[in-house]
C-alpha cells in the first residue's frame, strides 16, 4: 500500500465534521476485515502504522494477525455505503448527510486520479464508483500501466520459426533499451524487424506496452493508442498526456512501418520529448548516430543457414543441394519474407504433387522459373497454387504476395502523387532489364522517371536494394511487379532514345560497368510489342520500328565487345525484317552481324577472310563466284532493300586482326606464318578500298597507323628511327575516344616493346614503353569496364612489355630496381573491368604469373 496514497483517501473520507474514523478503522475497512475488528489488537495496529508513517509504502503482508492475500480477494467488494455504516446507520438522516458531503468532495477526488497517474474515464464520470475505485486501488497497488490491456491480445510470434538467430539480438536490444530508453530499428522491407519484436515482447515478457502502426501522420497514428479506466473501459487520450508522465517512464510504446512519415525528423523529435520508452520501426534511411536522442538499432542480417532452416520450417522441405542453396539467395536477396514466400509456395505444390514427384523437384521448379531470363513466370497459379500465409493470413499466390507490397506501396496516400507515380515508373521501367545488378549511373542516364527521390523511396519499402553504386531488384519482385502492371512499347520510346545515346557514346565514356543480361531482358520484352503497321503511311510505326532495329544492332555489338556472344546471337536471333513495314535496314544485316559474333572464335576468324570476299562481292554488286538458291535469294534481297552499314563488320575485323596479331607474336616459337599473313590480309581489304569510306577519318587514320607500324616493326633489322615510330604513335595518340585511348597506348607499348626486343634498343624501352605503361594503368583505372578488345590488347602490352624488360635484366642491359613497373594490382585491376568467365580467369591467371615470378 501507498503510504501518501492512503493518507491522502482518508483526508477525503474525513473531511466532514460529523464523520470521524481513526486511521486504524479506515485501514481494516479497506483490508475488508472490519467486522472481525474484534481479532485486531488496536494499539499493535496503531503502532504499525505510526512505525510505517514515513515510509513510501506500508506493507501490508507484515500487519499482526493478518492474512495479506485474502484481504485482496475481499477488497473488490469496498463501498462507501459501507465505510460510513461502521458509524451510523443506513436509514439515519446524519447518514444520509455525511455520504452528500464526502461526494460533494468531487474535484478532491478526481485530483487523486491526477495526481497518481490513475486513467479515468473523462465523460460522464460517476464520482462514488470513482471513489470506491479508488478504495479497491488503495489496497491492491496503484497499478502504474499506462497502456490498454493486451491480455487477451498479447503480440507473440506466430511460430518458433521467427525466432531463427534472434536470441542474442533480442538481449542486446533488451540492453540497448535500458539504456538509451528511445530506440529507431531500422532495416529493409521483408527483414523480419515486426516478428523480431513481437518476438521480444515474449521474451521479455513485458506487461505494459502498445504496439501500434503507423497511420498517415504521427497525431493519427498516437491516436490508435487505447489506455484503460479503474472500470476497465477503454478509451482513447488524444491528448497523449500519459506519454509525457514520469510515472509512465517503465511503458513501452512500439511505433511500426513508419515508413512515409511526411516529416520523419520532425516527428522522432516530438516522440523524443515523451517519459515513455520507445522503439519506432522504420525503413528510413537512419544517419549512424543518435538521432533526436534515438538510438539507431540496424537488425543484423540472419546468417545463410538461418535462412535456410526458415525455408525449410515453412516448407517441410529441407534444402540439401548447394545450388539450390545459391539459387534461393539470389532469387530472394537474402529477404527474410521472400524466403518465406517462396517457402510456401512450395508446401503448396508439394501437396499437390504425386507421389512419384520429389518435394526437391518442385523447389527447382520454383526457382528456376524465377531465375530465367523470361520476364514471366510459367507456374499455373490456379486456385490450387492459392496459400495462407502463416503471418499475413491473406491467402495469395506467391507473385500475389508481392504484388500485395507493391500495390500497397501505390494506394499510400501519405506520398505525394507526384513523387509516388515518379517512383512507380522506375520500378516498373526498373523491370524490364529483369533483375541483374544494375550500375545507378545507367539507370539514372537511361530511365526518365529515375531520380534521386524514388529510387529511396522504393528502397524504403524494400521494393529495390540500393547502394552508391548499384540498383537491384529481387526476381520475385520484378515478376510482381511485370504481374501488376501492363507495358506497352509506346511509353517507353524515351527510353530506346536514351538507351541508344548511350550504346553509341559507349565507347567514348567506359564508366559504367558492365550490364549482363539486362539489355537482353529489355530486347526480349518490347521488341515483339511494337507494332508494324498502323495507318497507310506507316510513318510514326516506321520510324519507332527503325529505333528499336538500331538499338537491336547496338545491343548485339555491345555484348560482343564485352566477350559475350551467346547473348549477341541471342539478340541476332531476335530480329526480323517485316514485310509490311519499310524500313533503312537491309535484311543482309543479320547475316553480317552474325559475321561478326563468329570473328571471337580464333577458329572462325581463320575463315574471315573468305567469308567477307564473298560478301564484298555480293556489296559491289558483282555475281558471286557460284550462284546457289541462297545466294540468289540474298541478293534479290540485296537489290530490294535499303543499303547496308559496314562499319560494325569492319571495325569488328580490324579490331580481331590487330588483336590476333599481337597475340601471334607473343609466342617465339610460333612458325606457322601463313597465319598472320592472313590477319594482315584482312587489315589491307578494309583500309585501302573503296570500303574505307565506312570509317570516320579518324578511325581510318587509327587502323592505317597501327597497320603501318605492325608491316614496319616485322621487316628486317628495321631502317626504321625512333622518330620514324614517333610519326606513326603521334597519329595514333590523338583519338580522343577512351576506347581506342585504350587500344592506341596498349597497341604501341605492344610493339615498340616488341620492336625494342628485336633490335636490342633500351632507350625506345625505358624512354617511351616504361612512361606509357604508367600512362596506360591510369587509363585503365579510369575505366569501370574494359571491352573484349582493348582488354586483350592491354594484356599483350603487359606480357610482352614483361618479356623484354626479363631479358633486358637477365642481360644486364637494364637495371631491376629502375624499371621493375609491374605489381599484382595492375592486373588484378585490368582483369575486374572485364567480362571474364571463370574459365578464361584462370586461363589467363596461369599464363600471366611469370610476370610476377621473374
Amino acid at each position: 500500500m501507498e503510504t501518501s496514497f492512503f493518507y491522502d483517501l482518508y483526508k477525503i473520507i474525513t473531511s466532514p465534521a460529523l464523520f470521524k474514523i481513526s486511521e486504524t478503522e479506515f485501514l481494516l475497512f479497506l483490508l475488508g476485515d472490519f467486522k472481525d475488528k474484534d481479532q485486531y489488537d488496536y494499539e499493535d495496529i496503531e503502532q504499525f502504522l505510526s512505525e510505517h508513517k514515513s515510509e513510501a509504502t506500508i506493507p501490508l503482508s507484515s500487519l499482526p494477525k493478518h492474512k495479506y492475500s485474502k484481504s485482496k480477494q475481499l477488497c473488490s467488494d469496498l463501498a462507501l455505503e459501507d465505510l460510513i455504516q461502521i458509524q451510523f446507520n443506513k436509514s439515519t438522516k446524519e447518514f444520509i448527510s455525511i455520504k452528500k458531503t464526502i461526494l460533494k468532495y468531487k474535484s478532491e477526488i478526481l485530483s487523486l486520479y491526477e495526481r497518481y497517474s490513475i486513467p479515468i474515464k473523462s465523460d460522464d464520470i460517476d464520482i462514488e464508483k470513482s471513489l470506491n475505485s479508488l478504495f479497491r486501488l488503495c489496497v491492491t497497488g496503484l497499478n502504474p500501466l499506462l497502456f490498454a490491456s493486451y491480455k487477451n491480445q498479447k503480440l507473440k510470434p506466430e511460430t518458433l520459426n521467427s525466432t531463427l538467430g534472434r536470441d542474442e539480438h533480442a538481449l542486446v536490444l533488451q540492453k540497448k533499451l535500458h539504456q538509451y530508453h528511445k530506440i529507431i530499428i531500422s532495416g529493409q522491407y521483408g527483414t523480419g524487424k515486426t516478428h523480431f519484436i513481437k518476438y521480444c515482447l515474449n521474451k521479455w515478457a513485458l506487461k505494459d506496452y502498445c504496439y501500434i502502426s503507423y497511420g498517415t501522420d504521427l497525431k493519427s497514428t498516437l491516436g490508435q493508442i487505447l489506455y484503460r479506466n479503474i472500470y476497465g473501459y477503454k478509451y482513447n487520450d488524444n491528448s497523449g498526456y500519459g506519454l509525457y508522465n514520469e510515472k509512465y517512464s517503465s511503458s513501452l510504446l512500439i511505433i511500426d512501418n513508419m515508413y512515409f512519415s511526411p516529416d520523419f525528423s520532425g516527428e522522432l523529435e516530438y516522440l523524443s520529448k515523451m517519459a515513455v520508452n520507445m522503439i519506432v520501426i522504420t525503413v528510413r534511411d537512419v544517419p549512424e548516430r543518435i538521432f533526436h536522442g534515438f538510438y539507431l538499432y540496424e537488425l543484423p542480417p540472419l546468417p545463410d543457414d538461418a535462412l535456410y532452416e526458415i525455408f525449410a520450417n515453412d516448407s517441410g522441405i529441407s534444402l540439401e543441394e548447394k545450388e539450390l542453396k545459391i539459387q534461393l539467395s539470389d532469387a530472394t536477396l537474402n529477404n527474410i519474407l521472400l524466403v518465406s514466400l517462396i517457402a510456401f509456395q512450395c508446401r503448396k505444390l508439394s501437396t499437390l504433387a504425386s507421389k512419384t514427384d520429389r518435394d526437391t523437384d518442385i523447389v527447382k521448379l520454383v526457382l528456376s522459373n524465377l531465375g530465367s531470363l523470361t520476364t514471366h513466370m510459367d507456374i499455373d497459379f490456379s486456385d490450387n497454387y492459392k496459400f495462407k500465409h502463416r503471418y499475413s493470413r491473406k491467402t495469395l499466390n506467391l507473385i500475389g504476395h508481392v504484388k500485395s507490397v507493391y500495390n500497397l506501396f501505390k494506394k499510400s496516400k501519405v506520398v505525394e502523387d507526384k513523387t509516388k507515380k515518379l517512383a512507380c515508373e522506375t520500378l516498373k521501367r526498373l523491370c524490364l532489364f529483369g533483375w541483374a545488378q544494375l550500375p545507378r549511373k545507367f539507370v539514372e542516364n537511361v530511365l526518365p522517371s529515375c531520380n534521386e527521390t524514388s529510387l529511396y523511396m522504393l528502397s524504403e519499402m524494400g521494393l529495390i536494394t540500393l547502394s552508391d553504386k548499384f540498383i537491384q531488384l529481387s526476381p520475385l519482385i520484378s515478376h510482381a511487379v511485370f504481374a501488376a502492371e501492363k507495358f506497352s512499347s509506346v511509353d517507353y520510346e524515351l527510353i530506346s532514345q536514351r538507351l541508344l545515346k548511350f550504346l553509341q557514346e559507349y565507347e567514348q565514356t567506359l564508366d559504367t560497368p558492365y550490364l549482363s543480361d539486362s539489355l537482353l531482358i529489355l530486347f526480349k520484352s518490347l521488341y515483339n510489342e511494337i507494332p508494324e503497321q498502323n495507318n497507310s503511311g506507316q510513318q510514326k510505326t516506321s520510324q519507332q520500328f527503325e529505333q528499336w532495329q538500331e538499338l537491336s544492332y547496338l545491343i548485339a555489338d555491345y555484348y560482343r565487345q564485352n566477350s559475350a556472344p551467346e547473348l549477341a546471337r541471342e539478340v541476332t536471333e531476335l530480329i526480323r525484317y517485316p514485310d509490311s513495314l519499310k524500313n533503312r535496314h537491309n535484311a543482309l544485316d543479320k547475316l553480317l552481324i552474325e559475321l561478326c559474333n563468329k570473328m571471337l572464335s580464333e577458329s572462325e576468324f581463320d575463315q574471315m577472310p573468305n567469308h567477307i570476299a564473298t560478301y564484298v562481292t555480293m556489296l559491289d554488286n558483282l555475281p558471286p563466284a557460284y550462284n546457289s538458291p541462297d545466294e540468289k535469294e540474298k541478293l534479290t534481297n540485296l537489290y530490294q532493300s535499303a543499303s547496308i552499314n559496314l562499319t560494325a563488320l569492319i571495325l569488328n575485323a580490324l579490331d580481331t586482326a590487330l588483336n590476333f596479331l599481337c597475340r601471334f607474336f607473343l609466342d617465339e616459337d610460333n612458325s606457322d606464318y601463313e597465319r598472320p599473313k592472313r590477319y594482315l590480309s584482312v587489315l589491307r581489304s578494309f583500309l585501302f578500298s573503296s570500303y574505307a569510306t565506312q570509317l570516320s577519318h579518324k578511325q581510318l587514320l587509327f587502323y592505317r597507323s597501327c597497320y603501318c607500324l605492325i608491316i614496319t616493326s616485322l621487316l628486317p633489322p628495321s631502317p626504321l628511327s625512333p622518330e620514324g615510330f614517333q610519326q606513326y604513335i603521334y597519329t595514333i595518340s590523338p583519338i580522343v575516344n577512351k576506347k581506342y585511348s585504350l587500344y592506341g597506348l596498349a597497341f604501341v607499348i605492344f610493339w615498340q616493346s616488341f620492336y625494342s626486343y628485336k633490335t636490342a634498343d633500351k632507350d625506345i624501352f625505358i624512354s617511351s614503353v616504361i612512361p606509357r605503361i604508367i600512362q596506360l594503368n591510369e587509363t585503365v583505372g579510369t575505366c569501370e569496364v574494359i571491352p573484349f578488345h582493348a582488354f586483350h590488347l592491354c594484356l599483350s602490352a603487359y606480357i610482352e612489355a614483361s618479356k623484354v624488360q626479363y631479358v633486358f635484366i637477365s642481360h644486364g642491359i637494364l637495371d631491376k630496381k629502375s624499371c621493375d613497373f609491374f605489381t599484382p594490382n595492375i592486373l588484378r585491376n585490368l582483369f575486374s573491368r572485364c567480362n571474364l568467365t571463370k574459365k578464361d580467369l584462370d586461363e589467363l591467371i596461369a599464363k600471366t604469373n611469370f610476370i610476377f615470378n621473374q
